[in-house]
Order: structure tokens, then sequence, then C-alpha cells
């Protein structure tokens, strides 16, 4: 599949766009060319949301994107996404986007395991023209509000604009941990900006206050994993608990708990082999929490 059209360009300018790509490595292809050639062509299941730009020359253009499966294997979805396709300027200046990032590093200090501790940080397009971008981090810190994390955000601030986001650190061990949180752009001059992050697990001491517990399947680390990683969840009242792992067709691989269980924080690890303690292969799976009404799944992934 493909798409072509045609564009006059007054002026010498850049066509810019967002892609995605998950097919075959190497026998697939997203193909992007201008006026017949070839610029530049991406395939394989690793790659993520990015925006790239190519030069164009004054006149009449034809840009053309086009899908080219090669083979009959199929990997990933076997697609490609384009978004945000930017067109050379017809006259004047289009402007450029400026980044500021409001902190240069975070130490979230001691925090008791197996709870939350969040800090804002703020993005603000200072420039004359939108900016787009992707914000990404590890476990076992997160992004967004605490009912709803991820380790992935997208952003689009038009000139003048900011936005504000939650850095979560969630230790699941007594020990010190360390990641980043990166911020890419199309600022030219801050395409990508990496933030520190640090902290450090802290057992519950017999004199700290008493926290009220909620029920909650707080996440996994480490995530990536291989081969094994420690899931956490809490639980306000003693209940029945499931906790179950699916493969990505949404076929149950194991059932790692399936019992009452005692009000508190609790982990539970899994290693990464099936209900008949087979090992099982590389990919993405779920892990899902049950206890009374309260469900919640979510996803990790084993790497080999």
């Amino acid at each position: 599949s493909s798409i072509s059209l045609s564009y006059e360009s007054p002026q010498e300018g850049d066509i810019s766009f967002w892609k995605k790509v998950s097919s075959e490595l190497n026998g697939d292809f997203l193909k992007f060319y201008i006026n017949g050639i070839l610029q530049y062509q991406w395939s394989g299941t690793s790659d993520v949301w990015s925006q790239v730009t190519f030069p164009v020359t004054a006149g009449t253009n034809i840009f053309k994107w086009e899908y080219l499966k090669n083979s009959t294997t199929s990997q990933g979805s076997d697609c490609a996404w384009l978004d945000d396709i930017v067109f050379p300027a017809t006259g004047g200046q289009t402007g450029v986007p400026v980044c500021v990032i409001d902190v240069q590093d975070i130490n979230f200090g001691q925090v008791t395991t197996n709870t939350f501790a969040s800090r804002e940080i703020t993005i603000s397009n200072t420039g004359t023209a939108s900016m787009l971008g992707t914000i990404t981090t590890e476990a076992p810190f997160s992004l967004g509000e605490l009912s709803m994390t991820t380790q992935i955000l997208n952003y689009i601030l038009l000139a003048g604009q900011t936005f504000s986001f939650n850095v979560n650190f969630l230790p699941l061990q007594n020990i010190a941990y360390s990641g980043s949180v990166n911020i890419s752009s199309d600022d030219p001059n801050a395409l990508v900006n990496s933030i520190p992050l640090s902290g450090t697990g802290k057992p519950v001491a017999n004199e700290d206050p008493v926290v009220t517990t909620i029920t909650a399947l707080k996440g996994c680390y480490p995530n990536p994993f291989n081969p094994s990683t420690a899931i956490s969840f809490s639980l306000k009242e003693n209940t029945k608990v499931e906790l179950l792992i699916y493969n990505i067709l949404g076929q149950k691989v194991k059932t790692l708990v399936n019992k009452p269980l005692e009000p508190g924080e609790h982990t539970v690890t899994w290693d990464g082999t099936d209900s008949n303690n087979r090992s099982v292969s590389s990919g993405i799976y779920f892990y899902k929490m049950k206890a009374g009404n309260y469900t919640e799944t979510k996803k990790m992934v084993l790497k080999k």
C-alpha cells in the first residue's frame, strides 16, 4: 500500500513527519521517496514513534510513502503508521520550537518499599512554532497519575504552552535505584533531554506512621526482565486473591496466587515458566489481579 501526492514548493525547505514501523526486520519496509528517489526505509519491531525530516527543493515535488511487503513471514503488527506530516513552508518564516524543562535531576531520597513517591516536571515551549515529542522511562520509575501509570507519554505543545506530568518511584526492595526520564522534542537544539532519577527503598520501621493500605496491583520489577520478575500488590482487607499470567493471545500461562491473603503489602515472583514449569518464550505477557470486586491487568516483557 502507498500514499503519493504532488506539492508545489515556492522555495527550498523541509518535509517532516512522525512514523512508526512494526514489521519483519529487513523483510518488510516503510519507504519514503521524493521525486521517485528513495530517501530512507525502516523495518523491524523495535521502532518507536519518532520524527524525521528531509530537505526539499523549490518547485513541484512528488512525495510517496510505501509499505512494501517482500516476504510471506509476518512479525509485530505487520504495518506502519504516519502522523503529523508538515510540508515545506509556502512562504515566510515558520518559526522554531524551544524546549525548556524546569528540572535537571530528581532524587526521591528514601522511600518506603511498595510505596509510591511522585515529583512533577513541567515542559515549556518558549519558541515560535509547535513542538512535539515523547517522554519515556523504565521501572521502577513511571509516568502519569498513580491511578493509571505508564512508561511512555506523547505530547504536543503550541508556541507558549506548557505541559506538566508526574514522575513516580515505586521501590520494591531495600536498595538504591537509578534511571532517567528521556524527553524528546523537535527543538533542533534539544532533540533529546535526559533527566537523571535516583532513589532508595527503605523498610517499614516500627515508628513509621501507619498508612491506610488500598487494594491495588502496583507493578513488577524489573520490567523488561530475564529470568524472573517480582510482582507487587497491596490488600486493604483479608480477601481471596487470584494472580494470573496470560500471553499476548489471551491464553492463561500460569496461576501464581489463588487463595485468601491477609491485608498489607505482598510480592510474588514469576520465574518465566508455565503451569507445567516449562520456560516460556520471549515476548509480551500480562499479569492480572482479582481481589473481591477489584480487577487490574498490567503488561510486562520477557527478554532472553
